[in-house]
């Protein structure tokens, strides 16, 4: 997990796109079948890179 908290702080643009990838996706192809953005598991991942990235020192979203 620090791994990718290094990466990502050192690519701040990588993970914006990640994050707005995984709501653009959910808000696309998931809205029906995960109600809230919070739970669906694309979100989720894209939540715990930024707390990752965070640890490492970059400022949270």
């Amino acid at each position: 997990q620090r791994a990718y908290g290094r990466v990502l702080v050192q690519n701040p643009e990588m993970l914006r796109l990640l994050r707005a990838r995984a709501s653009s996706y959910w808000d696309c192809y998931y809205r029906r079948r995960y109600r809230r953005l919070e739970e669906y598991p694309g979100h989720r991942l894209a939540l715990t890179l930024s707390r990752a990235a965070a640890f490492e020192g970059a400022p949270w979203p």
